[in-house]
């Protein structure tokens, strides 16, 4: 009978990886090594003697990206599901050794960083992706923002929000501390959150920053450095050697780059940027490609929000609809604070451009996004048993009680009917 069921089931079809995705995706990875050689060659040359050090580095780190991507995209929903609670407590643990003095390495004042000799690792980077998994996987493991469906359900993923936005903040990461704020609230609002469930996520995940910098801002030394930040990017002129000197050079990339550019390799900001190949990759494509090149990058952006949320559409499970939601939203939210950052809309905040600053955790975080996104694009059709914690169901296992199979509830059910209506019951 087992074999006859077996034989019965629907096999589950592959289907190839979404090729407009893929395609812009390497496409960015493709021009971000481009414009990591192109920003670095004149540092690299000065620092270390050899003009191709940063772009090796960049493309080693692109080269396992893509292997990274390949083996996430051949990974079924379910295996993704069944580890993303281990995943998530292992990034957790992470996030808290690299606290330790002695154990994290601090760079640009940001305690973050695992160092081994010329290797680093950054947490924060996997925490994205691990943080969307586990909320993709337990908030879609029955109704849990259905109607009159306790709370308990969504406020210890709020929880775990909380803590990962909190230990972000105390590595002094605010950039990557925004950016899990915004897409755990995307990845809620995706999971079915509504008004007021929304609304309590909104005033919970807040919960933890606001009590840090309304304690610390005018106290302490790393929350003064935020308010200095602020006003540098109101006013840059005020100081145009000090904390406003990367935007002032970033504002005048973006000005005389014109429509089409200076041409490339002609670039003259770079050379004044500290680091520019960074956090402000985006200045060099700026004034060597002009507008044009801008708007493209702007256009790449969106197709991949495009695809992202498309595939998330044609999902058939709701675990891979939330997963595939979540991970476009790093992306996008990511790009955004980067590019406004160089446009000086908001303050400086140290987040690098997805697929083009350099950063070997980072663009492999990324590319681990995508490859899950695009597991999802060859599976939409994959079937997930879901099951609702302490409900009661038709057989009667979410009461506690005894579990029968479905002959004997039959049976079952004349004898109960006669002993309800029996006068020793009335």
């Amino acid at each position: 009978m087992s074999q006859n069921s077996k034989a019965r089931e629907p096999k589950q079809v592959v289907k190839p990886a979404d090729a407009g995705l893929l395609s812009v995706v390497l496409l960015l990875v493709i021009a971000g090594s481009w414009i990591v050689f192109d920003s670095s060659y004149s540092f690299a040359s000065d620092a270390y003697g050899d003009v191709y050090y940063v772009l090796r580095k960049q493309v080693v780190s692109a080269l396992l990206g893509v292997i990274v991507m390949i083996v996430a995209s051949n990974i079924p929903l379910r295996v993704y599901r069944y580890l993303s609670k281990p995943l998530m407590f292992t990034t957790i643990l992470l996030m808290a050794a690299v606290l330790v003095p002695g154990i994290g390495h601090e760079i640009n004042g940001a305690r973050s960083w695992f160092s081994l000799g010329p290797l680093s690792f950054q947490p924060s980077e996997v925490l994205k992706v691990t943080l969307v998994l586990y909320l993709a996987s337990v908030l879609t493991q029955g109704q849990v923002f259905a109607p009159g469906a306790p709370q308990e359900r969504w406020l210890w993923p709020v929880l775990v929000c909380g803590m990962s936005i909190g230990l972000t903040v105390m590595q002094k990461d605010f950039g990557t501390a925004s950016i899990l704020t915004m897409v755990a609230l995307f990845t809620f609002f995706a999971a079915g959150a509504r008004k007021r469930a929304l609304l309590q996520v909104i005033i919970l995940l807040a919960l933890i920053p606001l009590l840090v910098f309304g304690t610390g801002l005018k106290y302490t030394k790393p929350f003064r450095h935020i308010n200095t930040r602020v006003q540098v990017q109101i006013d840059p002129w005020k100081s145009p050697f000090g904390d406003g000197y990367q935007t002032i050079h970033s504002l005048t990339a973006l000005g005389t780059g014109g429509w089409f550019g200076r041409g490339l390799c002609k670039g003259r900001e770079k050379m004044l940027l500290p680091e520019v190949y960074n956090d402000y990759a985006a200045t060099t494509l700026a004034e060597e490609g002009g507008l044009v090149a801008m708007l493209v990058l702007v256009c790449a952006y969106i197709f991949l929000a495009y695809r992202g949320l498309e595939i998330g559409r044609q999902a058939k499970h709701g675990f891979g609809t939330v997963m595939a939601v979540g991970l476009t939203s790093i992306v996008c939210v990511q790009a955004l604070i980067n590019l406004a950052v160089v446009t000086a809309a908001i303050p400086a905040t140290g987040v690098p451009l997805p697929f083009i600053s350099a950063g070997g955790t980072a663009l492999v975080s990324m590319l681990l996004a995508i490859g899950m996104i695009l597991s999802v694009s060859r599976r939409p059709n994959e079937e997930l048993k879901d099951r609702i914690p302490n409900e009661s169901s038709v057989d009667r296992r979410g009461d506690r009680r005894t579990h029968l199979s479905r002959r004997k509830r039959r049976a079952s059910y004349p004898q109960a009917e006669a002993r309800r209506r029996s006068p020793v019951y009335r």
